[in-house]
């Protein structure tokens, strides 16, 4: 459940909230965010810029955008 509130928490920083009643509801927000974030690793991991010798600078840029996530979400506790 914590990854779950930490997508869910990620996804609603620096929104205005509001409670209305919307088709909307949390799942899908976390899927949503999930879809986004599985896109930007599997552009990193296709970046075919990088030859098989560079292939740590993926992984660079993968821990970096879990780093980038987890600042995010300590900064909207």
């Amino acid at each position: 459940m914590e990854l779950y509130e930490q997508i869910l928490a990620r996804a609603l920083a620096g929104e205005e909230i509001r409670v209305v009643y919307v088709k909307t509801n949390e799942a899908e927000i976390v899927e949503k965010e999930s879809y986004r974030a599985l896109k930007r690793i599997r552009d990193i991991l296709a970046n075919g810029a990088l030859s098989d010798d560079e292939c740590y600078l993926r992984i660079e840029e993968l821990v970096g955008l879990f780093e980038e996530w987890e600042e995010q979400r300590l900064r909207h506790k």
